[in-house]
């Protein structure tokens, strides 16, 4: 649980998983929710699936991230 916490404890993870709980997105798509780069959110987005808050599937050439149900 301390990691869990500690990879949300970012104000842009914080936005991110806000934006998650309306279900999987892309990386592209939460930039452009959050207005931040892609190479940024594809950071934070890589901090909260190792803490294993999420899971990421590829759609084609996309990844696309979603909450982990164990977890939310």
């Amino acid at each position: 649980i301390a990691a869990m916490l500690a990879a949300v404890g970012e104000p842009t993870r914080m936005l991110l998983l806000h934006r998650l709980t309306a279900g999987p997105a892309h990386v592209g798509k939460l930039a452009e929710l959050v207005g931040a780069p892609v190479v940024n959110v594809s950071h934070h987005l890589g901090v909260m699936r190792q803490a294993g808050i999420l899971e990421d599937t590829r759609a084609g050439r996309r990844k696309v991230y979603a909450l982990r149900d164990d977890v939310y």
